[in-house]
């Protein structure tokens, strides 16, 4: 069956051979009427003009048609390639009724679907990424042949090397740890957590590989899930559980030694029995003194003590609490030194949680200082903070210890530490990150004396972004700067 367009250029030239022979018959009956043509050449001559004519209306006919049917298949051939290359928001003008008008109208529904879907998936890959730029879990994207094809933020941060720089590159260069990639083809080892370092820090980070059949591929996603900190809390709790057995052992096996000596007849000797149960008392003492530390840190860092903020002068409340140790360096035979500011340098702080934290610094200091020594005191108003130095010239700490000194029951030395619980300097810390501070200890090294710093924000934890250790740090520069 033909076509619209067959059907018009069928007719186009019918209407043009009629029209042709009309002409020629008339002409002919004319020039038999008139004895015009009078010889077989005449007749031809006048035939030949006939179709001569008849062949040059049929080309001119044949341009008009062919360009009528070219010029819309031209336009449909850009709008196509246009298409192709993405652009789907043009209008495609839909002139008539015809095939080409029908093939424009199809092009133009295509055109609109294709939007739709584009923005579908468009959609989708915004809510995808995110998503995946939301998550505090690194995650990797692989491709078959063991290469990077997307990274989130979290990944970029913990591998340091960002997505662009990333994708197309194996596993092995972007993590540069073949106990991945050996996860990556040993699928019957997924059940077994694989924990390895990345970064220049070192961080420790759980792999999990994840197989995901996409169309006919299959792409693995692999989760990085920081762990540091878990592991760190980890040894933290068995170095607290090895520490306080540590710590009940000696008064606990001292308690039993004085009863069995009670028992086999001490009791019989008053001035021995007295004897035997003053330092009964003295190891009660410690151990009550212990759990009484241990239940003021477990308060202050579940944040039950809630502290009462008041306008004060630091500089009076530091020199009071120092003053109440000065009894205590004199018997040591430790010079005990204490600057303030002239003017008052005031803070919103606790004032009794402050006096307690100046009091288990200052006696920290006259603890390992040796006689002879001196312990000094100093407060500083530095713009918006307020700085708190305590520095001795005791037996120092070696560096690789000091970053441990905040800890529970960490004490750099046990073979030369005095009397203690180990707890007065992380009771220090908390406190201080109560008031929205920070706390720092800084010593040349063994022999050499020790320096801690406290840092709080004049307007109160609550001050915007006072509370932050990092703009605290940097603030203030290098630690241990200010000079006593």
């Amino acid at each position: 069956m033909f076509t619209r367009i067959q059907w018009r250029i069928a007719a186009a030239y019918v209407i043009l051979i009629v029209t042709v022979l009309l002409a020629l018959g008339i002409y002919l009956i004319n020039s038999v009427r008139d004895q015009s043509l009078r010889t077989p050449e005449d007749l031809a001559f006048v035939v030949g003009a006939a179709m001569g004519v008849a062949v040059v209306l049929a080309i001119l006919m044949a341009i008009l048609i062919t360009r009528t049917t070219i010029e819309p298949i031209d336009r449909l051939i850009q709008v196509a390639q246009r298409m192709a290359e993405g652009d789907l928001d043009q209008a495609i003008q839909v002139g008539s009724q015809d095939e080409f008008g029908q093939l424009a109208s199809v092009f133009q529904n295509i055109a609109l679907d294709l939007r739709q879907k584009m923005a579908a998936i468009e959609n989708q890959r915004a809510e995808v990424a995110a998503i995946l730029g939301g998550m505090a879990d690194g995650a990797l994207i692989v491709d078959d042949e063991g290469r990077v094809v997307a990274m989130n933020r979290a990944a970029e941060q913990m591998l340091e090397i960002d997505e662009a720089t990333a994708q197309g590159r194996t596993v092995t260069e972007v993590v540069r740890h073949h106990a991945l990639v050996a996860r990556l083809t040993d699928a019957p080892s997924a059940d077994v957590p694989l924990v390895v370092e990345v970064g220049r820090d070192r961080r420790q980070v759980q792999v999990v590989v994840t197989p995901v059949r996409v169309g006919k591929a299959t792409r693995q996603v692999v989760l990085l899930q920081d762990v540091t900190a878990l592991r760190h809390a980890e040894a933290i709790r068995r170095d607290f559980v090895a520490n306080v057995s540590h710590e009940l052992r000696t008064p606990l096996a001292s308690l039993r030694a004085l009863v069995e000596t009670l028992e086999d007849g001490a009791l019989e000797d008053p001035p021995a029995a007295r004897e035997f149960l003053g330092r009964m008392h003295v190891e009660v003492d410690g151990l009550s003194h212990m759990v009484e530390e241990l239940l003021e840190l477990a308060r202050i860092e579940s944040g039950r003590v809630h502290l009462q903020f008041t306008r004060a002068d630091v500089g009076q409340v530091v020199a009071s609490a120092a003053e109440r140790l000065r009894p205590q360096a004199e018997r040591q035979g430790i010079t005990l030194r204490i600057a303030i500011p002239e003017d008052p340098v005031e803070a919103a702080i606790d004032a009794q949680r402050l006096q307690q934290v100046v009091i288990n610094l200052v006696h920290n200091a006259i603890k390992f200082t040796p006689p002879g020594g001196t312990v000094s005191v100093a407060v500083e108003s530095r713009n918006l903070y307020v700085a708190i130095v305590i520095a001795d010239t005791g037996i120092g700490v070696a560096p690789e210890y000091v970053p441990r000194l905040f800890e529970r029951f960490y004490k750099a030395d046990r073979s030369r530490a005095s009397s203690g619980t180990g707890l007065g300097l992380a009771i220090v810390k908390h406190l201080v990150q109560a008031h929205g501070g920070h706390v720092w200890a800084t010593s040349p090294g063994e022999g050499q004396g020790t320096t801690f710093t406290v840092v709080v924000p004049a307007r109160g934890p609550t001050g915007p972004g006072e509370s932050s250790t990092r703009a605290l740090t940097d603030h203030f520069g290098e630690l241990g700067r200010l000079t006593v």
